[in-house]
Parts: C-alpha cells; structure tokens; sequence
C-alpha cells in the first residue's frame, strides 16, 4: 500500500505518520505540507490513499520564507485535481476544524462530507476530524487502511 500524508502542521503530520507506519510495516508512505508540493508528488506517484489537510500554504515553507498566502480549501482543490486528472487514489481529508469554508461563509464537517460525496465520488473517501487527545480518528481511519491491506 503506498500512502500520501499531506499536511503542514509538523505534530499532525507526525502522529498521523506514526499511526500509519504503526498499522502497517509494509506501508510505502510520502510526506508534502503544501498544496504544491503535494499536487506534484500526486502527478509523479500513484497512491492508494491520501490523507489530506484542508488548509495548506501553497508552496512548502522554508526557514525564512512563509509558504505564500495560506489556500483555505487546498483539500478541495485537491480534490479536484485528482478529479480532472482522473487520477485513481482514495482520499481522506483529516481536519483539526469543525468546519470550514471561504469568504466569510464555513460550513459543518457533515455538509463538506455530503458535498464531497456527491462531487468526487471516484477519490473522495470520508472528513475525519482529528482530535490529538481523542482515539477516535484512529479508528475512523484504521476502518479505512484495512480495506487496502
């Protein structure tokens, strides 16, 4: 199974590649933490699953640099990028908010599901929100590995 964490906060991005690695030793897993960066390893790579954060900056952030201005909906766009490039990996956005959105106007998780659901049935898996102290997204999400393994 090869597998595509793209998240820019270094903590998320450990504990989620800790529990990956932990579920499955045979794992092939890449890492990116923007919306570039993770679009390109996507173009090159076939993937089985994507787990993918909402909000990303859109170039990867270097000492000094800032990433750029901040994509509120790099996961959406995402998303669609691998819709129009019919580009065959399973994704899971992973998401510390209880909801998000865009000029002004945010949405419940559970009204991004449904959408999602219904504009990118081919890739789109499920909205997990990640919790640090709760259990519960790891078993939202080992649900989901153990149907690759």
């Amino acid at each position: 199974m090869r597998v595509l964490i793209i998240e820019d906060d270094p903590l998320k991005l450990n504990r989620l590649e800790t529990f990956t690695k932990e579920y499955s030793q045979s794992l092939i897993l890449d890492t990116k933490m923007s919306y570039q960066s993770g679009l390109l390893a996507l173009l090159r790579n076939q993937y089985d699953i994507v787990l993918l954060d909402m909000q990303l900056p859109n170039y990867d952030i270097r000492s000094g640099e800032d990433g750029y201005k901040p994509r509120p909906m790099a996961g959406r766009d995402i998303l669609r990028e691998i819709k129009r490039k019919r580009i065959k990996s399973k994704v899971i956005i992973m998401t510390q908010y209880e909801s998000f959105g865009e000029n002004g106007k945010f949405e419940s998780l559970m009204e991004w599901d449904a959408k999602f659901k219904a504009e990118f049935t081919n890739s789109y898996l499920q909205t997990i929100q990640y919790k640090p102290g709760s259990n519960a997204w790891k078993d939202q999400l080992q649900k989901h590995l153990a149907n690759f393994i």
